[in-house]
């Protein structure tokens, strides 16, 4: 079992996510972030991080507290968004909108 916040390799660490575990890569100036299950769905878990998928069963409004905390650094950071929920090649960035979030592919 990997614990939040521990360095798995150099550069490497995870990152909880309420349920879920996200895996923070770091090189140099350059970040990215590899999702898992924290956010669902490239639309709705942008437009409306409040909403909580089923797979949030775990602590609903933690979840939903550490999703908006995850966006507002993504769209902040600029770090490049991983995730295998996301449309393919499942790269991409989130900028601010409105009083949420959307997915920009990286393609």
């Amino acid at each position: 079992m990997i614990e939040p916040g521990v360095e798995i390799a150099g550069g490497v660490r995870a990152i909880d996510t309420a349920g879920h575990i996200s895996v923070e890569i770091v090189s140099g100036n350059e970040m990215a972030l590899v999702l898992g299950d924290a956010l669902m769905h490239p639309i709705i878990s942008f437009a409306h991080p409040e909403w909580n998928p089923t797979a949030d069963h775990h602590d609903p409004n933690r979840a939903m507290v550490l999703r908006k905390s995850l966006l507002a650094r993504l769209a902040f950071d600029r770090t490049l968004a991983i995730g295998f929920h996301l449309p393919f090649p499942g790269l991409g960035r989130v900028e601010a909108h409105g009083l949420a979030y959307r997915y920009i592919s990286a393609t």
